[in-house]
């Protein structure tokens, strides 16, 4: 009774770091993806604010 409940906490919690793993590499790749975009609008503006502004418009939505 007590290995299975411990079985089962480790099981969940994998679980849930394989899931909160595969999102905040779903966020970084997002992030990416905006910052070369940006540099591709704006090449000499490329900093490291425009990826400042890439993560806070990923968490806030897009805002321009």
């Amino acid at each position: 009774m007590k290995w299975r409940r411990i079985t089962g906490w480790i099981v969940r919690s994998i679980l849930i770091a394989f899931i909160a793993l595969n999102a905040y590499g779903w966020l970084k790749i997002l992030v990416l993806w905006r910052y070369y975009s940006h540099s591709i609008r704006y090449p000499k503006q490329a900093t490291a604010v425009q990826i400042e502004d890439a993560v806070a418009g990923s968490s806030a939505g897009q805002q321009r």
